[in-house]
């Protein structure tokens, strides 16, 4: 995430913004067709992360709550 230039005032929005995700993930009975809201990418987006980070992001949350059960 600092790679993608995330200064250190934006880190700690961003990483609420991804556990946000992860919680609505998880809560979700039919997870197939996720997409986080436009809200929410707007922020991943505004921090400085570029659309394949978030997406590589969003895999990750998703890969991370298979592996949380």
């Amino acid at each position: 995430i600092r790679e993608q230039g995330v200064s250190r005032d934006k880190i700690r929005n961003v990483m609420n913004t991804v556990r946000e995700i992860g919680q609505e993930y998880r809560s979700l009975e039919d997870k197939s067709g996720y997409q986080p809201s436009d809200e929410k990418l707007n922020i991943l987006s505004d921090a400085g992360l570029s659309d394949e980070t978030i997406s590589v992001v969003i895999e990750i949350v998703k890969a991370l709550v298979v592996y949380d059960r």
